[in-house]
């Protein structure tokens, strides 16, 4: 597997040896190193990346290289038969898996960590004081399995340790990396001199993700400070790649990539869906035609408000559940362990998030090899079952046949029809006949789904279908070529107004912590508020729903695990003091004759700022200031 070269060693060793350099604080004044940007992709399954030298508008697809032994995680039912030497072959896509022991045995494989994305959205982890060793007092931790605790720090420092592949500092130390018409000693120039990285953030999720992968980012000195790495919606993306990809685009795609000759005007749907979530993105795009080419002095009129965006929380992987839980699972003997361990766990509603019963199936799955060879089982049976009409499974010693039809009519059926629902809802919110729709940009794994494609071809019949195909790789969750979103992320520069800048500038994070800072004692109106952090600089009228949701009561999200996610912590995560002790509102509402007024609490407040304390003890971000935007050209590092 690709994370098997990546550590000589412990996680432990290798965090230590990045936390022993010091952290990048300066970048190259002149003209001339001001012109790299990093696109990164991080998927569930595994991360893309691209670099946007600015200058000349060049795109740079990046690779890593593996030696015979470090190959992508396999699948059960495709290992042996389909492996080759892949001694020199390039990988765009490196997979999402960390291994926290070494060694081969049984013990070890337990400890083969992988698709942790979604729980850096969970909370923001720290180093408990009560404990003089940290990793003993690190919270939370996550109940990975009944048999797997694992601190969320940790999650952090694997992806710390992954992101490093693309740090120059320490180039024995990683995966060879390298970029498509792009020569070694210019890469690592390159990769100097990042004025900014833009990641991939999916529509909805917390800013303790984004917190969380910049901390990550920061540790492994891809760059010096947290400006630097913004976040832009999946969706967003994926249409801006669509842009780069275009005839008539100024963005120079890699050798070999031919542009497409698409006139991009008219409503435009996204569908990205991979292995976490499903997104369906609407925009109108009215000036993105020849005569209104991207450049630095003339960028589309494209802006983040154009996307009308909806979410739902189930893809790939819930698909693969679903396939458990409707193919697999009646055909397992009455006195098979995995059916007994089963029997005592509610199923999910097949097509829906039902976001609790998936997490309690996931970890039920994941602590034994069996059940762990179930979910592979089912990945392949997703991908080969878009290829041929039935395919051949051995599970509890026997072979049976399952049809295509078996797949889509139990499982892929009522994903459909939820997607339907929400697309009906999308269309409705904005007004748009399904027969308006003039093209839709499809992508990731889940996205190349047949019956989706047959979906869209009759739910929208005007509409040109630009949908990414796979039809070569195991398995649809892990894809081996470079991510069309990672080519959007890089396009960024040039769509500056696609990003939320008012989300990049003033987190709610900050948001709370500013309004903390020197809120005087007697109460004051919602307008009042506005005006004493007008007064301190802060564009507050362009943030005022945010502001006053914090003065309503409601904490950012991520500050502290959510309620309904707590069952992913371990039974002493869930109790921890802290959580419980600034689980409440830090203002009151005072209601007057003519409005409303807050005041603070000033127990909640000295609450809240030891919590922060605790939070920032060992972090590069300490939000004392709001965040320039690095994608202008004058931006000065």
């Amino acid at each position: 597997m690709l994370e098997g070269t990546l550590f000589d060693g412990t996680l432990g060793d290798l965090v230590a040896d990045l936390l022993q350099s010091p952290p990048l604080t300066e970048q190259p004044a002149e003209a001339s190193a001001r012109e790299w940007y990093l696109g990164l992709d991080i998927g569930t399954t595994g991360i893309s990346a691209v670099l946007l030298n600015r200058s000349i508008q060049q795109l740079y697809p990046i690779y890593w290289q593996a030696p015979s032994s470090a190959i992508e995680p396999e699948t059960a039912q495709a290992s042996a038969q389909n492996r080759t030497n892949q001694s020199s072959e390039k990988q765009f896509r490196l997979p999402l898996a960390v291994s926290l022991m070494s060694g081969q045995s049984d013990e070890a494989q337990d400890a083969l960590i992988r698709d942790f994305k979604p729980y850096l959205n969970l909370t923001l982890p720290y180093d408990a004081p009560r404990f003089w060793d940290a990793l003993l007092g690190s919270q939370p931790v996550l109940s990975w399995s009944d048999a797997l605790p694992i601190p969320l720090m940790t999650l952090r420092q694997s992806l710390q340790a992954l992101m490093a592949s693309l740090a120059v500092s320490f180039p024995e130390a990683f995966l060879p990396c390298g970029a498509v018409d792009l020569e070694a000693a210019d890469l690592a120039i390159a990769l100097q001199q990042l004025v900014g990285v833009i990641v991939s953030f999916p529509t909805g999720w917390s800013e303790a993700y984004q917190f969380n992968v910049r901390e990550a980012l920061l540790s492994a000195k891809l760059v010096g400070r947290p400006e630097q790495i913004l976040f832009l919606e999946e969706p967003i993306a994926a249409m801006l790649a669509a842009f780069a990809g275009s005839s008539q685009s100024s963005l120079k795609m890699p050798q070999g990539q031919t542009s497409q000759d698409i006139d991009w005007q008219g409503n435009t749907l996204i569908l990205s869906a991979g292995a976490t979530q499903t997104e369906l993105a609407l925009v109108q795009l009215a000036n993105c035609d020849s005569e209104a080419q991207p450049s630095e002095t003339n960028p589309p009129a494209i802006t983040h408000a154009d996307f009308h965006i909806r979410t739902l929380a189930y893809a790939g992987t819930a698909i693969d559940q679903d396939i458990i839980t409707q193919l697999l699972y009646p055909l397992l003997p009455a006195t098979d362990p995995v059916r007994n361990d089963l029997e005592q766990t509610a199923f999910p509603a097949v097509g829906e998030p039902d976001g609790q019963k998936r997490e309690v199936l996931q970890q039920r799955l994941r602590r034994t090899k069996a059940g762990r060879s179930l979910i592979e089982t089912a990945r392949a049976l997703k991908l080969n079952l878009q290829q041929q009409n039935r395919f051949v499974i051995q599970i509890a010693q026997q072979q049976t046949t399952l049809l295509r039809q078996d797949l889509t009519t139990k499982v892929l059926l009522p994903y459909v029809q939820r997607l339907n629902r929400e697309l009906n809802a999308l269309l409705n919110q904005t007004q748009v006949p399904a027969l308006n729709v003039r093209q839709v940009v499809c992508t990731g794994g889940t996205a190349s789904l047949g019956a989706i494609t047959r979906w869209l071809q009759q739910k929208l019949p005007n509409a040109l279908i630009l949908q990414d195909a796979y039809p070569w790789v195991r398995s649809l969750d892990y894809i081996p070529t470079c991510s069309r979103i990672a080519y959007g992320l890089a396009a960024l520069p040039l769509y500056p107004f696609a990003l939320d800048q008012a989300k990049h500038q003033y987190s709610d994070f900050f948001l709370l912590l500013e309004l903390m800072r020197g809120f005087p004692d007697q109460a004051m109106t919602l307008d009042e508020v506005l005006e004493m952090l007008q007064q301190r600089g802060i564009d507050a009228v362009s943030c005022r729903s945010r502001i006053l949701a914090i003065l309503e009561g409601q904490l950012p999200p991520g500050l502290i695990p959510a309620e309904a996610e707590r069952n992913l912590l371990t039974p002493q995560s869930q109790q921890n003091p802290e959580y419980q002790a600034i689980d409440h509102a830090p203002f009151h509402q005072e209601t007057y004759p003519d409005g409303k007024a807050y005041r603070i609490d000033r127990n909640q407040l000295a609450e809240l700022h030891r919590y922060w304390e605790l939070l920032r003890s060992n972090t590069y971000q300490q939000l004392t200031q709001p965040y320039s935007i690095v994608l202008t050209a004058h931006y000065s590092a």
